[in-house]
């Protein structure tokens, strides 16, 4: 059997498309005929294709930057989402006149080798990747977040934030090997194998919850599940290709517990380990899947138990789309659901999306959006949309709401322009207005450029510079 139809075996044995070319699986990376045949060299690719081996090199670097007053806020509501223990607001300038000014900065790079060899069961993957973030943010003229490592007089402040890996890490490092046509295994630090997608709206603008979702767009567990719910690290993977459009994946991770939780924060109870159980479909006009997860598993108490279940049906100019999240904690049960429906007709695309949370035995809280799209022509589309959120039904007046208006115009092949303008608001009477323009350059490649600014009616303003290239 020819290596390349090997590897584009492993791909269908993930249940992955050959054309998500940024995946971090290596399978993703055999799809795009990168080796095409053992002993062969292309110069127009960065590999290198040996008798018995190819390896692949790929990397990528990205700065973001903003200037404004814009790290303040105003709250649009008196209460907190329980789901998530998080309250809506907006950006508000903040500060003394003369330091009122804020700015932040992030670089990223990250660079990963890919080495792929014919074994006698099939081909078989070594990855290693290194990451590097530097971010500095600055609020009102003082830089805003430090970090300190160490104790006694060991002691290293690192000046940074957010996202600042403080130097170069070892972000992957596995070995993956496809057995026959259908099984393959992988071990080693890598990312999750769950299935936690496919969950979002239609809308064109995502909904409160949908947005704020523990830092992940849909559904998504609550906050005390996630501290327990390991993603990806240490892992131990496998994924069978079972046939008929079905795929089974089960792993081991998180075996280094803490360090990787969902929550981001080291858990008060452990959560060393979690097992992971996935369930994918693909048939017809149906896309679906389930993931059930069981946290804590390596210290002999199950701390968490949780699921997250999606499907997609497609009908000529219909989509409809329900995902749901249910979790259990120390005998608190929570849920977080969404469904979506999306109609075409000619040029117009009609959306709603509705969402509900309980945690535990919290009011409940619910949502709901709607919009509408135009193509006025190939080139430019207009968009209205809006969005409103209860995050606590037994309390009154704490409702808020957000409404916008956007035009796109795709002005050549590689500028894109959009204006956007709306209002977010309370029923408590809060209100602010806002207005962004934004130009986006795009090479046609991997190269994408953009500059946007944003003006606030509470006197909050920022500006945005974006640069991207992936090497693939």
């Amino acid at each position: 059997m020819k290596i390349k139809s090997l590897l584009l075996g492993s791909v269908a044995a993930m249940g992955l498309s050959a054309g998500a070319a940024f995946a971090a699986d290596v399978p993703m990376v055999m799809s795009l005929g990168l080796c095409d045949g053992f002993g062969v060299w292309n110069p127009e690719k960065p590999n290198y294709e040996g008798d018995t081996h190819c390896v692949r090199v790929d990397g990528g670097a990205s700065i973001e930057s903003s200037w404004g007053n814009y790290r303040g806020s105003t709250a649009l509501t008196t209460s907190t989402y329980s789901y998530n223990a998080t309250t809506a607001s907006i950006a508000a300038p903040d500060g003394a006149a003369g330091t009122e000014l804020d700015w932040e900065s992030k670089v990223e790079g990250w660079m990963r080798w890919v080495g792929i060899a014919n074994a006698s069961t099939g081909p078989v993957a070594a990855v290693i990747k290194f990451k590097g973030v530097e971010q500095q943010q600055v609020r009102n003229e003082t830089t805003a977040a430090t970090r300190t490592i160490g104790t006694g007089g060991n002691l290293l402040t690192f000046w940074g934030g957010g996202d600042d890996t403080f130097g170069v890490i070892l972000d992957e490092a596995y070995g993956q090997a496809l057995i026959g046509e259908n099984l393959w295994i992988a071990g080693g630090k890598k990312s999750s194998i769950r299935n936690v997608g496919d969950d979002t709206g239609f809308t064109a603008q995502k909904l409160y919850m949908e947005d704020l979702a523990g830092g992940s767009d849909g559904v998504y567990w609550s906050a005390a599940t996630r501290a327990n719910i390991m993603d990806g690290g240490h892992v131990f993977q496998a994924s069978l290709d079972a046939g008929n459009g079905l795929v089974l994946k089960a792993s081991l991770e998180g075996i280094t517990g803490p360090l990787n939780n969902l929550a981001g924060a080291a858990p008060a109870t452990g959560g060393e380990g979690t097992v992971y159980g996935v369930l994918e479909y693909t048939g017809g006009n149906f896309v679906g899947h389930a993931t059930v997860a069981a946290g804590g598993i390596l210290d002999g108490t199950i701390e968490s138990v949780a699921a997250h279940m999606a499907g997609t049906l497609t009908l000529d100019m219909v989509k409809l789309r329900a995902a749901a999240a249910v979790d259990s904690t120390a005998g608190v049960f929570s849920y977080n659901a969404l469904a979506s429906g999306q109609l075409v007709v000619n040029d117009l695309t009609f959306a709603l999306t509705g969402e509900v949370a309980q945690f535990g035995g919290a009011a409940l809280e619910y949502g709901a959006g709607a919009s509408v799209s135009y193509a006025v022509s190939s080139a430019v589309t207009l968009v209205a949309a809006g969005r409103f959120y209860d995050p606590d039904s037994g309390v009154g007046n704490d409702e808020f709401w957000h409404g916008l208006g956007k035009i796109v115009w795709d002005a050549t092949d590689t500028l894109t322009l959009t204006a956007e303008g709306g209002a977010q608001g309370s029923f408590a009477g809060t209100t602010v207005f806002y207005g962004t323009g934004t130009i986006g350059f795009d090479a046609g490649g991997t190269f994408t450029a953009s500059a946007s600014a944003t003006g606030y009616s509470n006197g909050a303003f920022k500006g945005t510079l974006k640069v991207a290239d992936t090497i693939i």
